[in-house]
C-alpha cells in the first residue's frame, strides 16, 4: 500500500481500494489519505494525483473497505512546492477555461462550471441528476498600482485660521479646520 496513506482509527487495517482515472481510463495507484470518522457509516478519502508541477486532489466519502474510487476529470490543483500559493482547476491536465462539464459513470452530470484561466466563476454540483449546490465567485479584487504622485501639502498651523491649542471637557464637541491642497488629485 502507498506510503502516504494515513488512517485514523483504532483498527489500522488498510482498505482494499481500486482507483480508476477517468482521464486516462486506467487503474492507477495514487497517493491518498483516509479520515476515519467515529460513529459514522462513512469515512472521507482524499486522493492525490500529480500532473507536471501540479498536485490534483479529489475528496469523497468511502462507504466500505473494498471499493472502486473513480477520479473525475475536473479537479482542484495546487502547486507541488512546499506551501504553494498557486492553484487552479484542471480538466485532464488542461487548465479549465470557459464552460467545462464532468459526468458520472452513468452519464449523469457531476459538475458544470464556468472558469476563467483556471479560476471558477461558477460551479454547479449535481447528484442523481439533481442540482445540489452552486458555488459562485461574487467578488474579485484587483490591486492596481497608482502612478507616482506628489503627496498633498498640509499648510503649516500658522497659516490655518484660529488657535492651535484647545481645552476640551468631557462631552464637548471639538471641530478645527485642516487646510491642504492636492495638485494632482486622486489616483
Amino acid at each position: 500500500m502507498n506510503e502516504r496513506a494515513r488512517f485514523w482509527r483504532h483498527s489500522r487495517r488498510n482498505p482494499n481500494l481500486v482507483f480508476y482515472d477517468d482521464c486516462s481510463n486506467q487503474i492507477i495507484e495514487p497517493e491518498f489519505e483516509v479520515l476515519y470518522i467515529p460513529h459514522s457509516i462513512y469515512d472521507l478519502i482524499t486522493v492525490f494525483k500529480e500532473i507536471d508541477d501540479w498536485v490534483l486532489q479529489y475528496s469523497t466519502t468511502l462507504k466500505t473497505k473494498s471499493d472502486t474510487i473513480r477520479i473525475p476529470k475536473i479537479l482542484f490543483a495546487g502547486g507541488n512546492e512546499l506551501h504553494s500559493k498557486r492553484w487552479t482547476y484542471l480538466n485532464c491536465g488542461k487548465v479549465c477555461n470557459g464552460k467545462e462539464t464532468d459526468f458520472y459513470e452513468n452519464g449523469n452530470k457531476r459538475t458544470e462550471g464556468t472558469y476563467e484561466n483556471g479560476k471558477p466563476i461558477e460551479i454547479k454540483e449535481y447528484r442523481n441528476g439533481n442540482l445540489i449546490g452552486i458555488t459562485r465567485r461574487d467578488l474579485q479584487l484587483l490591486v492596481l498600482p497608482c502612478p507616482p504622485q506628489i503627496p498633498p501639502v498640509l499648510n503649516p498651523a500658522s497659516q490655518n485660521e484660529g488657535t492651535t491649542e484647545f481645552d476640551v471637557n468631557e462631552g464637548d464637541v471639538l471641530c478645527f479646520p485642516i487646510i491642504f491642497s492636492d495638485e494632482e488629485g486622486f489616483c
